[in-house]
């Protein structure tokens, strides 16, 4: 296989066929614990309590796993190279998925889904540098591809999740997700085992030095952390307790509110193509897309609190 150090444009799986089917079954995996959990709790409840403060702890792993990630994850990449961070990152989602298939009380359940959480956030930091190293000249077009299918990997977990578990019960509906991320899990193996001896990346020698900014001191900083910070909370809230509440509400079946559940993640997918050309045309008028957001926010909550 040939080095993907070379900037020059060439087809984009010459040489890298491995990488791109890596990097793309690695975005399959990426919300598939996220987004398959919440439509079962009602069949959960069936086997083991899982009152309202479980139900809120397991919605509050997931953004505490992200940012988790987030903090440890360049350390971890400088110290063993992108390969073995983002097969450790699979290893920890594979052994998520396994517990919360096998767990007796809501303690193992939170236990796993902690696992599996903390490998999406692994995963979710090392797939730019993967796709840097691997397609120098394809960054665009890689990035756009894997968060396409991670957008997918977004809203199939929650439209399947029930009626995979009428087949199969719910513990093989979360276990199917432990076959996906071994799947995933080969072609980085077969990586890291093939002849390349650089375990970590290195910008290109042509890259500019970055210089050393001071993000606390940045009213633009914090703006945008805050926007960031609210709409992550709001979807990871809306992961967890978007079903629950719609079939104590709504009266609609699991299945259904799966099926809801998954338009919520789903509606993510065309905006993101969309969103970045009109805030690009907007120009220095961009804030208003995020008070439009915010007012689609509030119309959306004040639908679920009185419809």
């Amino acid at each position: 296989m040939s080095s993907p150090s070379a900037n020059a444009p060439r087809a984009l799986l010459a040489g890298r066929v491995l990488a791109f089917a890596g990097i793309v079954l690695v975005a399959f995996s990426m919300r598939a614990a996220v987004a398959g959990l919440s439509p079962l709790i009602p069949e959960i409840s069936k086997t083991y309590e899982l009152n309202t403060a479980a139900i809120a702890l397991l919605g509050a792993i997931a953004p505490l796993s992200f940012a988790a990630g987030g903090i440890f994850t360049p350390r971890i990449e400088k110290r063993i190279g992108i390969e073995r961070t983002l097969i450790l990152a699979l290893v920890l989602m594979i052994t998520g998925h396994i517990v919360r298939a096998i767990s007796v009380n809501w303690q193992t359940l939170a236990l796993g889904t902690l696992a599996a959480l903390v490998g999406m956030g692994f995963a979710n930091v090392a797939m730019p540098p993967a796709v840097r190293k691997y397609f120098p000249d394809k960054v665009s077009t890689m990035t756009a591809i894997y968060m396409s299918v991670m957008s997918i990997s977004a809203f199939l977990p929650a439209l399947i999740a029930v009626p995979v578990a009428e087949v199969v019960t719910w513990r093989g509906s979360l276990l199917q997700w432990a076959f996906f991320a071994i799947i995933a899990l080969i072609p980085w193996i077969l990586e890291f085992r093939s002849h390349r001896k650089d375990t970590s990346y290195d910008a290109p020698e042509s890259s500019p030095q970055v210089q050393k900014i001071h993000p606390w001191r940045s009213p633009t900083a914090w703006s945008v952390g805050l926007v960031l910070a609210v709409s992550s909370i709001t979807g990871y809230a809306m992961y967890a307790w978007m079903p629950v509440i719609l079939i104590d509400i709504a009266g609609v079946t699991p299945a259904q509110s799966g099926a809801l559940l998954a338009l919520f993640a789903g509606i993510g997918l065309p905006l993101a193509f969309v969103t970045p050309g009109l805030a690009k045309r907007m120009g220095k008028h961009v804030h208003w897309l995020v008070t439009i957001s915010s007012v689609f926010f509030l119309v959306g909550y004040l639908g679920l609190l009185f419809a």
